[in-house]
C-alpha cells in the first residue's frame, strides 16, 4: 500500500487522496523503478541556492613533502616558524540549465487510453532525462584535464601503468578497485585478451551493470552511452577513483536538487485549439550544471583498435555502432523520430469541391519545418529531403508533398526523410462533401 506523509505522524491511504496527488506520487514510484542510470550515482551533488551560478570550494590532494628539507631531516628550529601550506581553492563557474520534453495528445487518446497514454509517456520523458543526464556526466568526465597517451587497453602492461597513476596521485579505490567505463567492443577485446585471468566478483554484477570483471586493479564496465562511441579507430575511456575524502571526480550543481515534474497540459492548451482536442504531456526540470570537480582522480584516453581482431559477425539493419535501424522495426515504421519532422497540420479537414460533374478534385500542398524551423524540401526522388505516402490512395494520393483529394474518406500520410528512414511523422487526412477548401 502507497501512503504519503501529511503531517508528522499522520499516514493517509492513497486512496483517499485527490487525483492530482495521487497522479504524483504514483509519478515519483515510476521515475524510481523504471531507469537504471550509468552515472547518476556516480557524481556529487552540490545544491545552488536561488540565482547562484558559481561556488567555491577546496582541492582536496596532498602537498608532496619535501623530503631534503631541514623540516624534513631535522624537524622544527625553536623560535623559528615555518613557511606555512598553502591549499589550493577554485572557484568554478557552472552554467546553470532548464531542459523538458514534451509529448502531444488527442482526444481520442483521453478518451480511449489516457492512463496508458499518461504512464508511457510519462516513463519515456523520465527515462530520456536520465539518459541525458548519463551522457551529460560522461561528458565531463571525458573533459578531464589528465589524458593518457598510447595506451593499448588489451595489453597488460598499460592497464597496471594506467592503476600507478591512479594510485600515486592518491586516488582512493571502490571497495578495492578503480573503475574503467569503456566502449563495448572494448570490453569484448579486454575479456578476450585476459579471459584466463580475470574474475568476477558476483554474477550479478557482471549481469546488470555490465561488468565483464576485474584486472590490473580495474572494474571494467561496458557503457552504451554515445560518449564512448567509436572515432576513426579510436574509442574514449576513462579510468577514475574517488578523492581521499570519498568524492567523486564529476558534480552536479542545482537547484533544489534538480527538481523534476511531469506538466499536463489540458486539451485546448496547446496554441489555437478551439475544438479543444489537442494537449500535451511534459517533463520539465529546473536549472542544473555539470562540471568537473577533481581531475586528480580522473585520467581519460582513447584506446586504438587498429591491431584487434574483431568479430565479422552482420545482422540485418544493423549500423556502424551496432544499433538497429529505427525505421526498419516490424510494424512501426511511421514512428520513430516524428519529432524532428514538424508538419503544418497534424489533421486536417477537406471539403472535397464538386463541379457540374462532381468529379473535379482538390490539392494540398503539405508543408513542414525542421527543428530548428527551417523548412523541408518535398521531393521524392531527391536526397535529404522529404516524401509522403498516402496510405489510402483511394482518398487521397501523393507525390513530392502535394495531396491530390481521390475520394471521400480518411487517409494517414507518412512524411519521410528520403535519406533518413528513423525521421518520420503522420498526418490524418480526412475529406468530406462540399464546396472545396481546408476546413481545419
Amino acid at each position: 500500500m502507497a501512503v504519503k506523509n501529511q503531517t508528522l505522524g499522520e499516514m493517509i491511504k492513497l486512496g483517499d487522496l485527490p487525483l492530482e496527488e495521487k497522479e504524483q506520487i504514483a509519478d515519483s514510484i515510476r521515475y524510481s523503478a523504471e531507469h537504471n542510470s550509468e552515472f547518476y550515482g556516480e557524481v556529487n551533488h552540490e545544491k545552488l541556492d536561488a540565482n547562484k551560478t558559481s561556488m567555491v570550494f577546496m582541492r582536496s590532494y596532498l602537498p608532496k613533502i619535501d623530503k631534503t628539507s631541514d623540516r624534513y631531516i631535522n624537524g622544527l628550529v625553536e623560535g623559528v616558524t615555518p613557511d606555512a601550506e598553502e591549499i589550493n581553492e577554485a572557484e568554478f563557474s557552472v552554467s546553470v540549465q532548464e531542459i523538458g520534453w514534451y509529448y502531444k495528445y488527442s482526444n481520442k487518446a483521453l478518451n480511449h487510453a489516457w492512463l496508458d497514454i499518461k504512464g508511457r509517456c510519462s516513463k519515456f520523458l523520465q527515462n530520456l532525462f536520465n539518459s541525458y543526464h548519463d551522457e551529460k556526466i560522461a561528458d565531463a568526465y571525458l573533459s578531464s584535464a589528465n589524458v593518457v597517451t598510447g595506451c593499448d587497453l588489451t595489453a597488460l602492461k598499460d592497464l597496471l601503468r594506467l592503476n600507478t597513476i591512479l594510485f600515486v596521485n592518491g586516488a582512493q579505490t571502490f571497495d578495492g578497485f578503480y573503475k574503467l567505463r569503456v566502449a563495448p567492443e572494448v570490453g569484448d577485446a579486454m575479456l578476450i585478451a585476459f579471459k584466463d585471468i580475470i574474475t568476477h566478483t558476483t554474477q550479478k554484477e557482471a549481469v546488470v551493470q555490465g561488468e565483464i570483471g576485474e584486472i590490473a586493479g580495474f572494474r571494467v564496465i561496458k557503457s552504451r552511452l554515445q560518449a564512448f562511441a567509436k572515432s576513426g579507430s579510436n574509442f574514449p575511456f576513462i579510468a577514475y577513483g574517488k578523492t581521499m575524502k570519498g568524492e567523486y571526480p564529476v558534480s552536479i550543481c542545482a537547484y533544489d536538487n534538480m527538481a523534476d515534474s511531469i506538466i499536463v497540459t489540458p486539451l485546448g492548451g496547446l496554441g489555437n485549439d478551439p475544438l479543444k482536442q489537442r494537449g500535451a504531456i511534459g517533463l520539465y526540470v529546473d536549472g542544473h550544471g555539470f562540471y568537473v570537480f577533481d581531475d586528480s582522480v580522473c585520467v581519460r584516453g582513447v584506446s586504438d583498435s587498429t591491431n584487434w581482431t574483431l568479430s565479422s559477425i552482420t545482422a540485418t539493419n544493423l549500423g556502424a555502432d551496432l544499433r538497429f535501424n529505427d525505421g526498419a522495426r516490424s510494424e512501426l515504421r511511421a514512428t520513430g523520430g516524428a519529432r524532428e519532422i514538424v508538419p503544418e497540420y497534424d489533421y486536417v479537414k477537406i471539403h472535397r469541391y464538386s463541379g457540374s460533374s462532381g468529379t473535379t478534385a482538390n490539392t494540398l500542398t503539405l508543408k513542414a519545418k525542421k527543428a530548428d524551423g527551417t523548412a523541408w524540401v518535398f521531393d521524392d526522388d531527391g536526397t535529404g529531403t522529404l516524401t509522403a505516402i498516402s496510405g489510402n490512395t483511394s482518398v487521397v494520393t501523393a507525390s513530392d508533398g502535394v495531396l491530390t483529394v481521390a475520394g471521400l474518406g480518411i487517409a494517414s500520410v507518412v512524411i519521410k526523410s528520403v535519406a533518413n528512414p528513423k525521421i518520420m511523422t503522420v498526418v490524418t487526412v480526412e475529406v468530406v462533401a462540399g464546396n472545396g477548401g481546408i476546413v481545419d
